[in-house]
């Protein structure tokens, strides 16, 4: 039983060590953004915890939000997380890619091998347009809808020839397109691409969230799974 528990310590550990060294290799930033208005989202700081503790700033219910700020510094302490805001730390200086909603992509690339990204062959425009067209032409012209998705799916056959020659930006640029699209017509391609992506870029929280996104992210999903 003690050699039982040491192991399972031991694999914890080990676990959290990967998490940590997993964080510690590409940057992570908080945004906001309004479906219903825009694809762009807003930077807001270089931690999500600053962002919840600067949002709660101006909310009505003081007592309540006391209270998460003081859980939210409890739990930033106990891992040992900056509650401080990093000037200076721009992701836009870090990007390989800005992306159609302005964020951009962070990827391992070497600039002398030309190895780690490629960009996709439409722009962040076209591509925009690409996907509202294929969405408002489901239910209206089914020849022309179905030459659209071929055009993506062109697009989806070029991010597997560039993940076997290792360039793993471009799917993670065309899979964060779709999702951030906010379209259900996409949820199959966005499994497909995104989870791979991150995967590959050893970001494996980053796939987990993506697929537990896709199950319960929308409110009617959210609502049908708790009947």
């Amino acid at each position: 039983e003690r050699a039982e528990g040491n192991l399972v310590r031991m694999r914890e550990r080990e676990r959290e060590r990967e998490r940590d060294q997993a964080m510690a290799t590409f940057p992570n930033y908080a945004w906001s953004h309004q479906r219903l208005f825009s694809f762009t989202h807003t930077p807001r700081h270089g931690r999500y915890f600053i962002t919840v503790k600067s949002k709660g700033a101006d909310q009505k219910t003081k007592a309540a939000l006391l209270l998460l700020e003081k859980d939210l510094e409890a739990f930033a302490t106990s891992r040992k997380i900056s509650m401080a805001t990093a000037r200076g730390s721009s992701p836009k200086r870090k990007t390989v890619a800005t992306t159609f909603n302005q964020i951009g992509i962070v990827v391992p690339y070497d600039k002398k091998m030309d190895v780690g990204y490629r960009p996709l062959p439409l722009t962040n425009r076209a591509l925009h347009k690409l996907l509202t067209s294929i969405v408002e032409s489901k239910d209206v012209n089914s020849k022309h809808h179905d030459k659209l998705c071929e055009e993506l799916q062109e697009m989806i056959t070029f991010v597997q020839f560039a993940n076997d020659e290792c360039d793993y930006g471009m799917g993670l640029e065309l899979g964060l397109a779709l999702f951030c699209h906010g379209q259900p017509l996409f949820h199959s391609q966005i499994d497909h691409l995104l989870p791979l992506a991150y995967q590959l870029l050893n970001r494996n929280v980053f796939a987990k969230i993506t697929r537990l996104h896709l199950r319960y992210g929308t409110r009617s999903k959210r609502r049908s799974q708790s009947k």
